[in-house]
């Protein structure tokens, strides 16, 4: 599953005049989404160290969840939760979406340092190993946004195609913040990858609504896909793939992000 949560208002000046740092949203009832879907694994985008401290720890504490934070810089991460009792971590890590993917780095454009985090993962009964990698690229539209969007995918599939991945099957979720037929869709899903989106190999499509919340109410959606799910064209099988609306927020009239999780269920084959 991936799913943006939405970053709490953290400008000064805005909390100085009284502004609602959720904006009328409730982050536990994010938190109740993630609990109700019960994923294996799960992947969030725009995590503060007040998401981290004040509303997901019972993820870990109580729900039989283990984290790797994917800390990418000060306050902003992108952490991957995993079951404990049917994965072992093998190793982690968090690489930038720029020219130097391996020290912290951006593009001169880029508004923040945009990455990827993943995890390496051991499924406990079958010692299947696999790459799951949580990425946000560059928002809004912008000629100059788009051209650092498309940058930052090409660096993703760069990433992505080195030898630390290029051996194992793989799970893409993410916050593209582009629609099928823009590019950085058409760079992760082309010939130079193994990548494709779950929902078009899916067995079973339970339902593929939009995606992205319009904030003006947190009530309806934009007729937009940013948030996707890509896996690997072999050695994985996606038996369902699903938008989660989760309009439960504020008496079930509102949503409690500007995203709706995406969620697949996913069978990786032993080679």
């Amino acid at each position: 599953m991936t799913y943006n949560v939405r970053v709490q208002v953290t400008d000064f000046w805005e909390l100085l005049k009284g502004v609602d740092e959720w904006e009328g949203r409730h982050p536990a009832k994010a938190v109740e989404t993630m609990i109700a879907q019960n994923p294996d694994v799960f992947g969030l985008q725009e995590v503060t160290d007040l998401w981290l401290s004040d509303y997901l720890g019972s993820l870990t504490s109580t729900h039989g969840y283990s984290v790797y934070t994917g800390k990418g810089f000060d306050n902003r991460y992108q952490p991957i939760y995993y079951k404990t009792s049917k994965y072992t971590l093998v190793s982690s890590g968090v690489l930038y979406l720029s020219d130097t993917p391996d020290t912290k780095s951006k593009y001169s454009d880029a508004d923040y340092y945009r990455y990827m985090s993943y995890a390496i993962l051991r499924d406990n009964s079958t010692g299947v190993c696999f790459a799951f990698v949580n990425a946000h690229v560059q928002a809004h539209s912008e000629s100059t946004d788009v051209a650092v969007r498309n940058l930052q995918a090409a660096a993703l599939v760069g990433i992505l195609n080195r030898n630390t991945f290029s051996n194992l099957p793989i799970i893409l979720i993410g916050d593209f913040n582009s629609i099928e037929t823009g590019v950085p869709y058409n760079l992760i899903t082309g010939s130079t990858t193994r990548m494709v989106d779950s929902e078009t190999i899916s067995a079973k499509v339970t339902n593929n609504q939009n995606t992205l919340v319009n904030r003006d109410g947190w009530s309806t959606l934009f007729p937009y896909v940013f948030d996707y799910i890509f896996v690997t064209n072999d050695l994985i099988m996606v038996r369902d793939y699903a938008v989660v609306d989760n309009k439960i927020d504020n008496n079930n009239t509102t949503y409690p992000s500007d995203h709706l999780p995406v969620y697949s269920i996913i069978t990786i084959y032993e080679e």
